[in-house]
């Protein structure tokens, strides 16, 4: 990496560093919203579960979280979907 490059992407990530506490800040309701959503917990019989595959909680406008049901897998994972303008490119690798 360059040195320009690397400015480039230290200056990228400070900016970005600056917005994400500016954004913690404004989520602080998103948080608690959060802590209160209860996640299904699998069934009994999974032969006869009526609930999604997956389940999706939208968190704020640029993030959602999924998981998958019990039924399907036994940790029931959870996915984290980020959508945004921006992309940071070459700097983590």
């Amino acid at each position: 990496m360059s040195k320009k490059e690397f400015l480039t992407c230290l200056f990228t990530l400070m900016i970005a560093s600056s917005w994400f506490s500016i954004y913690a800040e404004a989520s602080a309701t998103s948080i608690d919203q959060l802590k209160q959503k209860t996640w299904f917990g699998g069934a009994k019989d999974c032969l006869s579960d009526q609930s999604p595959e997956i389940e999706v909680y939208q968190y704020n406008l640029d993030t959602y979280i999924l998981r998958q049901n019990k039924c399907i897998h036994y940790e029931a994972p959870f996915i984290y979907l980020l959508f945004g303008v921006n992309q940071l490119r070459g700097c983590l690798k």
